[in-house]
């Protein structure tokens, strides 16, 4: 009978640092964002041509003003009423990202011998684009990677533009001195 609280409590102590770490920051900008004791510059610019796409992405940085250390990161923040989660995408993840989009946006039937196909694409944060066909049918999902994560169904087109404002967002930061 004395086991059963030991136990118990031993799976108690498993599981808090489970959940810890579902909880860590998961981007590089994010965990820079973190730093206790520092002075942070944080800069920002919104992508342009993107009125009609249901995130705004953002160009930002991170400067550390005592070591001049910084980071970069685009940064989409949903704008639609069933979309409205915060994803970081870090700079090294962009080039691959893009090419992922651009991969689905094109993706069809004809990729695969099977009766139905899926792609997909995920950044490090957990951030997913998928287009997956159900017979006829074809989806593009775009699913934040943040907790309890929101879903929105897109069209093609919407995928192109996402795609054409997250390489403007990268041009800004290219255009930064480092």
């Amino acid at each position: 009978m004395k086991i059963l609280p030991f136990l118990l409590t031993f799976l108690c102590a498993l599981a808090a640092p489970a959940q810890y770490i579902t909880n860590a920051p998961l981007t590089r900008f994010e965990l820079f964002k973190l730093q206790p004791g520092v002075t942070l510059v944080r800069g920002m610019s919104v992508a342009q041509g993107q009125e009609a796409l249901f995130v705004e992405v953002r160009a930002e940085t991170l400067m550390d003003m005592r070591t001049s250390n910084s980071v970069r990161a685009v940064s989409l923040r949903g704008r639609a009423s069933n979309y409205t989660d915060v994803d970081y995408i870090d700079y090294d993840e962009l080039p691959g990202l893009i090419h992922g989009i651009q991969m689905i946006s094109q993706s069809g039937h004809a990729m695969s011998p099977m009766d139905d196909f899926e792609t997909l694409y995920r950044t490090r944060s957990g951030f997913g684009i998928s287009k997956m066909s159900l017979g006829n049918e074809i989806r593009i999902i775009v699913k934040s990677g943040r907790e309890d994560a929101q879903r929105v169904q897109i069209e093609n087109y919407v995928l192109d533009e996402l795609a054409q404002a997250l390489a403007a967002a990268k041009a800004k930061l290219d255009a930064l001195p480092r």
